[in-house]
């Protein structure tokens, strides 16, 4: 019951990190270079952006050069899940290792959509809901879109990723 509760808090809370580059005061040199290459587990997931990628737009991407890794956590007291830090040439993705545990195959597909959509699209978030239903428009949304979300509405959140 506690594992439920505490998976259900992460969905209430769990927010993607703001997108932090050189300069930014809130990122700080620990954050940096730690990482010269991606953990292996996210390379599946790089590689299905870069399908998504081509087969919306028929252009390629190449996202080797964003390193992905795990943390423990990503700044004190904060309840980020995920944050992409750009440091000049480099980008790196943080993803907290206890949430990404917690959490099934599709909402981890929409956490490295969304990071990799700072990182290697440049974009911000887009807080845009439907004033019907309540539903994140974009899957920049600034609170992660749940996996069942992003599966039910996938055409809708790749075409706005890629092409607006």
């Amino acid at each position: 019951m506690k594992l439920f509760q505490l998976i259900l808090l992460c969905f209430i809370l769990g927010a993607c990190g703001k997108m932090l580059e050189e300069g930014d005061a809130k990122v700080s040199s620990h954050y940096v270079s730690a990482f010269t290459s991606s953990d292996p587990t996210f390379d599946n997931y790089k590689n299905d952006f870069e399908d998504n990628y081509y087969q919306e737009t028929g252009l390629s991407i190449n996202t080797s050069a964003i390193n992905i890794n795990f943390v423990d956590s990503i700044e004190e007291n904060s309840s980020f899940i995920a944050v992409c830090i750009i440091w000049g040439n480099r980008k790196d993705i943080l993803v907290k290792t206890t949430y990404w545990d917690a959490v099934g195959e599709d909402t981890k597909q929409s956490i490295i959509h969304h990071e990799l959509g700072h990182c290697a699209l440049g974009k911000g978030h887009n807080n845009e809901i439907d004033e019907k239903t309540g539903r994140p428009l974009s899957l920049m949304h600034s609170n992660i879109v749940s996996g069942t979300m992003f599966m039910s509405f996938f055409e809708e959140y790749i075409q706005e990723l890629f092409n607006q």
